[in-house]
């Protein structure tokens, strides 16, 4: 299922989180390109937002990040301990 939004986004994750800014964003835009998923959308809102922090594109990831909560995946907890999206809980500790 190459076109998965959700394994997609999880691969744009990968290559976020070991410096491929490129091949992420790539990642990022087929994900939103997909409208249907066999998942639920809001997981790969979730995985978007933790492309762009790790990305250091705080504002847009809060933005996934919220899309992500309004549409079902409000689970704080996990966030404010998730290491993809580190860089989004120490711009809020300021």
């Amino acid at each position: 299922m190459p076109e998965e939004p959700l394994i997609v986004s999880l691969q744009g994750v990968l290559y976020a989180s070991t410096g491929k800014e490129s091949k992420a964003l790539d990642c990022l835009t087929t994900a939103c390109a997909n409208p249907k998923s066999f998942g639920h959308a809001h997981h790969s809102y979730y995985q978007i937002a933790c492309i762009l922090a790790l990305l250091g594109r705080r504002e847009a990831a809060f933005e996934w990040l919220e899309r992500s909560v309004s549409s079902g995946f409000a689970c704080w907890p996990f966030f404010l301990k998730d290491p993809y999206l580190e860089e989004l809980t120490r711009a809020t500790r300021l």
